[in-house]
């Protein structure tokens, strides 16, 4: 009998009626609304509406005032291009949701750098069709293909989720009357100094939630600090999954209370902040919280009372049942991070182990049973890895994944391989992403390359290492330049024009491998 977790993956449907993209730049505007046009049937239902907007407000409106943007960006274009109006097909119980695709992808360089700043692009071990060729699945159309099991439960609401993290629930999804509702994960043991240290639990918010499902919310705590904590007795605690859900008339008082904000493109306000806590906590709790993070006594303050005078006005037009609550995806819910180098090596790692987590992996991202591969020779031996359009003569290949890799000559542990081109190649624990070489390439354990390519620059090599992650500003050794200086080289760039060049010297290295194999 299948788990809750394939069950899931099973379900998954291509359901959200209007996808909403926000990005930060044309460039990206543009590449999302085509390539997800293109997926139409595989990543998203056939008659959704692709909208994709660019958050051009300077130095960022936070994931709160970004969300009321992008909407209200979204539904702007929406009715001048399509004559649809967005609060009506939440009305009309229409599904909708928003993916945010900001950020630098610091933890995630050189690999954000090849694809030009963009972390929504970067692949995975995995692929979509199209027309008659396959292609790597990008992390923001896994994101998009996850969510969409929750469209049947998010009739009339709109969705909001991040583009760097899937999750798979392991219970029954359920409706919600909530008017704000976060996806969390509950916490069934108090974890250890030393779990918590190992799954990196700092990083993540934290929820209290009652037995009616209502909320209070956390900042990222210390083990110090959560060991403190003490709860009632009917009270339990959770991982906030950090996507939440709004009803549609609480968006639109949303949208009213920071209209000035909007407006001039003012300020910059978090969900959790600015406005999950200031909704759920005592104010003096609250107040010595923002101070303690660095804000103003008396901005903590204020900032307060506007959001409980909204709750309250709220509140009293409305008497909803919960104002902010919960949606349990399951104690055993499975979680995978590919926000930074380290656990994107290990996810993709372990597509090969032997494991339900593995099964689970390979479902969700259709890993075929019969890889499509060009093996010329009988002098490859694989073992225990997964390879998926690859061409490759000879070598050993073992507990590595590999995707769109051709080569003559590949001997590799532990490793991840994507879109790379080579006479041969030596790689143990590490990541070859975009790379390419018209002789050998050698990498060693711990170390990551990803290649740019540009016809200002040509072709540009760039390292980095699985962890610790290496200075944002500062040239490392084999590094042309700062990994903050590509970022703004790339802005400059066209990236089409640069991925034409890296096809072209790509398929010239493919060319020698084949006839090698002659």
């Amino acid at each position: 009998m299948l788990s809750e977790h394939l069950q899931n993956i099973q379900s998954l449907s291509y359901g959200m009626d209007i996808i909403i993209v926000s990005v930060t730049s044309s460039h990206e505007e543009v590449f999302w609304q085509k390539r997800l046009d293109q997926m139409r049937g595989q990543i998203v239902k056939d008659n959704a509406l692709i909208i994709t907007v660019v958050e051009d407000w300077k130095n960022g409106a936070g994931n709160a005032l970004g969300t009321f943007y992008a909407f209200t960006k979204a539904n702007e274009l929406a009715q001048k291009k399509y004559h649809v109006d967005l609060i009506e097909k939440l009305k009309a119980n229409g599904s909708i949701a928003i993916y945010h695709t900001a950020g630098k992808g610091t933890r995630l360089t050189p690999m954000t750098g090849c694809e030009y700043n963009s972390k929504s692009r970067i692949k995975l071990i995995g692929r979509l069709w199209r027309k008659n060729y396959s292609t790597p699945i990008t992390l923001l159309e896994a994101v998009i293909k996850q969510t969409s099991i929750l469209a049947p439960h998010r009739k009339g609401r709109l969705s909001v989720f991040w583009g760097d993290q899937l999750f798979i629930p392991s219970e029954s999804l359920k409706d919600t009357t909530h008017e704000i509702d976060l996806l969390v994960k509950p916490i069934e043991h108090r974890p250890t100094e030393q779990e918590w240290l190992e799954n990196g639990y700092s990083k993540y918010g934290f929820v209290i939630v009652n037995p009616n499902g209502e909320m209070k919310q956390l900042e990222k705590l210390s083990y110090q600090d959560f060991s403190n904590l003490s709860l009632k007795n009917d009270e339990k605690l959770a991982f906030s999954l950090g996507s939440f859900s709004l009803s549609e008339r609480i968006l639109s008082d949303f949208l009213k209370l920071f209209s000035t904000e909007l407006d001039q493109k003012s300020d910059s306000f978090d969900s959790d902040p600015h406005l999950w806590m200031p909704l759920s906590l005592e104010k003096k709790l609250y107040s010595s919280i923002l101070k303690s993070k660095g804000a103003t006594l008396e901005f903590a303050q204020s900032h307060f009372d506007r959001l409980f005078n909204f709750k309250t006005s709220f509140n009293k037009k409305f008497t909803p049942k919960t104002l902010l609550g919960t949606s349990s995806m399951g104690a055993e819910t499975l979680w995978w991070d590919y926000g930074n180098m380290q656990s994107y090596y290990e996810n993709c790692l372990k597509l090969v182990e032997k494991s339900p987590e593995a099964d689970a992996l390979k479902q969700f991202f259709s890993i075929p049973l019969k890889n499509e591969n060009r093996i010329t020779s009988s002098q490859l031996e694989i073992e225990n890895s997964i390879l998926i359009n690859c061409s490759i003569h000879k070598g050993k290949i073992k507990n590595c994944v590999l995707i769109n890799v051709t080569a003559d000559e590949i001997n590799s542990d532990s490793s991840v391989l994507i879109n790379t081109s080579a006479q041969s190649i030596e790689a143990n624990g590490s990541i070859l992403y975009n790379a390419l070489e018209n002789g050998k390439i050698l990498i060693d354990s711990n170390q990551v390359r990803a290649d740019n390519f540009s016809e200002e620059n040509g072709h540009i090599k760039l390292f980095n290492t699985i962890h610790p992650h290496l200075p944002w500003d500062q040239p490392v050794e084999g590094n042309p330049l700062s990994f903050k200086d590509l970022h703004q080289f790339n802005q400059q760039t066209n990236p089409v024009q640069g991925q034409q060049l890296a096809q072209t010297m790509h398929n010239k290295i493919k060319q020698a491998v084949f006839d090698l194999q002659k």
